[in-house]
C-alpha cells in the first residue's frame, strides 16, 4: 500500500519502513505528499497528531475581524460595536473554510485561521463542540468569558480553502 510519495510501508519494521524514513515519508500528515514536519510546526500544529502545539490555539474569522486584526494588530475581544465579547478558539486545525464551519459549528464560513499563542489566556470551559447554526459538531473548542480576552497578537493568518461545487448538469 502507497501511504507517501516515494515508496511503501510492508507492515513490518524492515525495508519498507527504512526506505520510507529515508526517503522523508515519516515527516508528519505526507499521505500523499501533504506537509512535511517543518511545514506543520511552522503553521503551529504537531507533525504526528495535526492538532496545535502546546501553547499555541487557533480561532477562524471572517472579513470583519481580519479588518479589525489589521487595523490594531490583536486578536479583537469586543464586538464591532467595541463591546466585551466571548470568544472562542481551538486547537484543532482546518485548512478549508467548509470543515471549520461544519466542525465548530459556526455561523458561517470562516476566511482566516489566525493561529496564536494562548499561554495567557484564562479558559472558563473547554470541550466538543455542540451543533448549532444548522451544523454539525465534533471540533474541540475553548470559550474565554467577555472582559477575560487579553492583547494577543496573531503569529500568523492563512487564507481557509473554499470548496466549490460544481452542479452536474
Amino acid at each position: 500500500m502507497s501511504w507517501y510519495n516515494g515508496g511503501s510501508f510492508d507492515g513490518n519494521f524492515g525495508t519498507g519502513f527504512i526506505s520510507g524514513l529515508k526517503s522523508g515519508a515519516i515527516n508528519g500528515f505526507v499521505q500523499g505528499g501533504i506537509i512535511s514536519s517543518a511545514q506543520a510546526i511552522d503553521q503551529g500544529r504537531n507533525p504526528i497528531t495535526g492538532n496545535a502545539l502546546d501553547g499555541i490555539g487557533f480561532r477562524y474569522i471572517g472579513e470583519g475581524e481580519m479588518q479589525a486584526i489589521d487595523r490594531d494588530g490583536v486578536i479583537p475581544g469586543v464586538d464591532a460595536k467595541g463591546k466585551p465579547k466571548s470568544v472562542h478558539y481551538s486547537n484543532e486545525f482546518y485548512d478549508d473554510a467548509q470543515s471549520a464551519q461544519s466542525k465548530l459549528a459556526l455561523p458561517s464560513k470562516p476566511s482566516f485561521r489566525v493561529t496564536f499563542k494562548n499561554d495567557q489566556i484564562q479558559v472558563i470551559h473547554e470541550g466538543m463542540v455542540k451543533p448549532n447554526y444548522g451544523q454539525y459538531d465534533g471540533g474541540y473548542e475553548f470559550h474565554v468569558f467577555p472582559g477575560n480576552w487579553p492583547l494577543v497578537s496573531p503569529i500568523r493568518i492563512d487564507q481557509l480553502k473554499v470548496n466549490i461545487s460544481i452542479p452536474k448538469n
